[in-house]
């Protein structure tokens, strides 16, 4: 594709449809360029953000996107992708900043409840990372990350008044009737879940066939199984981190 250098727009537009095709590179030199003809144009900083993210550029992906946010200060996208990538970099309270203003702006924004949830369980906030992680799969019934989790919380949490017991099997189960539904991870879940409910064969069954899933493909994540196998043969529920 031939492009006048000068040609902000059309530079944009190159770097799109490199980035589409994972051409990581050459979408962010065509970003870049664009951003030096057209600097007033919100979405060009914030899609060069989400670029140097992509790269692990993680400091200079947030200060464009903060760039973004001086023209925009509602941009959902910028303020997503800044979350985002703070929380990668550990900032888990400025985080949670960005993804509660997303959804204070706009209160069905699935991923934005999504993340929160993510940074208030680093941050310690098992309770409201519940709130955030229930509005989310009521928003996107298909969320299964949101759900994995929300699983995992209501059945090992250490905190009592966030355990949910009966929750924790619906939407485990529900998990397991999903496209995918034998995936390792929704198994493992599915039998933390059952254990509290005095369902010790169920939740040794699923944990046993999560194992055989994983095979030897993630040694560390068979470990930890085996582990909380180790409770539910002694009929006890597994108890984990937020």
């Amino acid at each position: 594709m031939l492009i006048q250098s000068n040609d902000g727009v059309a530079h944009f537009d190159l770097s799109v449809a490199l980035a589409a095709r994972q051409d990581v590179v050459g979408a962010t030199t065509h970003f870049r360029q664009a951003v030096e003809l057209l600097p007033d144009n919100v979405a060009m900083w914030v899609n060069l953000g989400a670029v140097l993210a992509s790269e692990d550029k993680l400091d200079e992906a947030i200060r464009h996107l903060r760039l973004a946010l001086r023209f925009e200060p509602d941009d959902l996208d910028a303020l997503m992708n800044l979350g985002v990538a703070l929380g990668s970099l550990g900032e888990f309270t400025e985080a949670a900043v960005q993804f509660r203003r997303v959804v204070a702006i706009d209160p069905s924004h699935a991923g934005g409840h999504a993340r929160l949830a993510q940074v208030l369980i680093e941050l310690s906030g098992p309770g409201q990372a519940t709130e955030y992680l229930e509005r989310a799969i009521m928003l996107d019934p298909d969320d299964r990350d949101s759900m994995i989790r929300l699983v995992w919380l209501y059945a090992t949490c250490p905190v009592p008044e966030v355990r949910n017991g009966l929750r924790a099997v619906e939407l485990g189960e529900r998990l397991q009737a999903m496209p995918g539904g034998q995936d390792p991870k929704m198994l493992d879940v599915l039998a933390a879940a059952y254990a509290p409910q005095g369902k010790y064969s169920e939740a040794t069954r699923v944990a046993t066939t999560a194992l055989r899933r994983i095979g030897d493909n993630n040694p560390g994540y068979a470990k930890e199984i085996r582990k909380q196998l180790e409770f539910y043969c002694e009929r006890k529920p597994f108890r984990g981190n937020p």
